[in-house]
Parts: C-alpha cells; structure tokens; sequence
C-alpha cells in the first residue's frame, strides 16, 4: 500500500512539473513588423550581417508598421588571466550592440554579452577562436532584439 501511494505520489509530481507551460516569446508574440533598412553603422560589418540575417528572418512584407534598424557595434578584448611568467592565458571578449529603431517613433536599445577564450599557442587559432566567440555572441544578441521587437512592438 505504501509503495502504491509513493509511486502515485512520484507521477503526480512528474505530471506536474512536465506541463509547466512554456511558451517562447517570439511564437507567442509574433513579430509584425515589416523591416525596411537594416544597416550597421558603426563597428563590424561581418557581425552585422549575422544580426541582420538572424533579425530578418521575422520581418513580415505584409506588415503595416515599417522600422528602420540601425546597428552601432562595438568589439573589446580584455585580458582575463596572466600565468606565472606574464603571458596571457585568457581574455574575456565582450560584444556591445546599440541598436537604435525608428519608425512613428525613435528608440535606442542596448545590449552586451561577454564570453572568455583560451590563448593557445598559434595565434591563427587564437584569431579563429575569437571569431568563432563573436559570432556565437553576436547571434545570442540577435535572440535579445528579437525578444525586444516582439515586446515593444
């Protein structure tokens, strides 16, 4: 009897949390925006095209509301840890994106995002690793500024 009423007990629990109810944001709250110009400004051109591919894919023709997206992008590599004979064994790279919208109105977003890399021995491999870095956060900022449009507008 006490098995029975644990096990009930354990299934009634799993139930429970397996049906928590979340619901992404974008599917939720689709964007219905049509996006006429996405350009970026000032900083990295190669990271901005990976926002505008990302950031596009949401943008509707048939929208009635028109946005204009304009990017300021802004790279820095910090150095995190030195070993014991001064070389540098990691940097903490970080992405800054100001991200100013203009439509009926004008508003300006910002959005940062920090991720550390390992120096290694060749520094092609360091350039590929820090490359790799900033495109991965560069398509977390495009997640953030799809969030963004799908809650402001």
């Amino acid at each position: 009897m006490k098995i029975f009423l644990k096990l009930l007990i354990i299934i009634n629990v799993l139930l429970f949390l397996s049906s928590c109810g979340f619901k992404s944001l974008v599917q939720e709250n689709p964007i219905n925006l049509n996006i006429k110009n996405f350009i970026t400004q000032k900083g990295d051109k190669k990271l901005g095209k990976i926002i505008r591919s990302d950031v596009m894919l949401y943008s509707s023709k048939e929208a009635k509301k028109n946005i204009d997206i304009i990017l300021e992008i802004d790279k820095q590599k910090q150095i995190r840890e030195k070993n014991l004979k001064n070389r540098v064994t990691k940097y903490n790279l970080t992405l800054n994106v100001a991200v100013f919208v203009k439509g009926d109105f004008e508003d300006k977003f910002t959005f940062n995002k920090t991720s550390s890399t390992t120096v290694t021995a060749s520094s092609f491999n360091n350039f590929l690793e820090e490359e790799r870095v900033y495109a991965n956060l560069s398509k977390r900022i495009a997640d953030d500024i799809k969030n963004m449009l799908a809650l402001n507008y």
